[in-house]
């Protein structure tokens, strides 16, 4: 039974500004995004019918789908491991749909080019609207400016990888709901266009002041809008931490080990230069 597995980092996206075109592959987004030290892992193999399982519970992803049936009719079943949840913001949808199409290539013994599952899996998200950039993130790895949307991708790297994030897991923000609204698209855009506008003027920018520059991206694009993720930032802020939320999920990112009244689940993450892989 033919089967393989492969490795992705799980990601972040600090700023976006979305990009459409009758191209899929001009479709996408800049701004800022990297990847972090969380890994999915993804087994698949032959079988008799389609299943895809997260954590060991059947689910329905489309996007992983899609990306399948780009490279073959036959049916797999899609094992997805992942200790970080999905619609979180942690780009667990495009981690797991890049993964899948390495995987799903080595099982097969298609010998499709790394640039070309790459195209896929960006277009697979682009189709189900679950993500405009993370495929690039995660392809390429590190903390990244995107400058040029779509795939190839044009980036520049900042010298974070190693530095620590911690995130405040609150709820979902499905990002179909944002992506599909063109009034909340155009918001975005121009706060976005201002972050961006800062961000390019000084590329020797720090870490905490990037996520200063997010922050205020979040208020001006009518992000955030949760009351407990609010809170909680401006919590951190006062005491002297730096802090946004994560785009898109009602996560709180922040630089300093938050101290919480609340009962939430934080996660320490750092921040890597990892990229997809296939496991021997």
């Amino acid at each position: 039974m033919s089967m393989a597995t492969a490795l992705c980092p799980a990601s972040l996206s600090f700023i976006f500004k979305a990009v459409f075109n009758a191209d899929p592959l001009k479709t996408g987004s800049i701004g800022i995004g990297c990847t972090v030290n969380k890994n999915v892992k993804i087994r698949v193999q032959r079988s008799s019918s389609k299943q895809i399982l997260f954590n060991g519970k059947k689910i329905n992803f489309p996007t992983v789908s899609t990306l399948i049936n780009s490279l073959t009719k036959q049916p797999f079943k899609v094992e997805i491991e992942s200790s970080l949840p999905l619609g979180f913001g942690f780009g667990i949808s495009s981690s797991a749909t890049l993964a899948s199409a390495f995987a799903v290539s080595k099982a097969l013994k298609l010998k499709r080019s790394r640039d070309k599952l790459i195209r896929l899996s960006h277009m697979a998200e682009i189709f189900n609207h679950t993500g405009l950039g993370s495929v690039v993130t995660s392809s390429k790895g590190g903390f990244l400016l995107k400058t040029k949307a779509g795939i190839p991708s044009v980036t520049i790297n900042f010298p974070f990888v190693g530095q620590k994030l911690y995130a405040v897991i609150i709820d979902k923000l499905t990002t179909p709901s944002i992506l599909n609204s063109k009034t909340r698209l155009a918001e975005i855009n121009r706060a976005a266009d201002v972050a961006l506008g800062i961000i390019n003027q000084n590329l020797n920018l720090r870490l905490k002041d990037v996520i200063d520059v997010a922050y205020n991206f979040s208020l001006k694009a009518g992000l955030l809008t949760d009351e407990r993720v609010a809170a909680i930032i401006n919590r951190i802020r006062k005491t002297g931490g730096h802090a946004t939320m994560a785009i898109l999920g009602q996560v709180v990112i922040s630089d300093t080990i938050p101290k919480l009244k609340e009962n939430y689940r934080i996660e320490e993450l750092t921040i890597t230069d990892n990229i997809v892989t296939l496991c021997k």
